[in-house]
């Protein structure tokens, strides 16, 4: 289920960054996808603190 959230958010923001069907709107909005992607990744993999028993 959350696959398919994910899936449908993100070809909505892709829409929403190119609202006009040319290649450089589209370039433009796979590399802000890729930029998301990218910073959703960094951010899984910093360490959290781990909280005293």
């Amino acid at each position: 289920m959350g696959r398919q959230i994910g899936s449908a958010v993100g070809v909505a923001v892709l829409v929403a960054l190119a609202p006009t069907p040319t290649t450089g709107a589209f370039d433009h909005a796979w590399w802000v996808q890729a930029g998301a992607g990218t910073a959703g990744a960094v951010a899984l993999l910093i360490p959290r603190p781990r909280s005293a028993p």
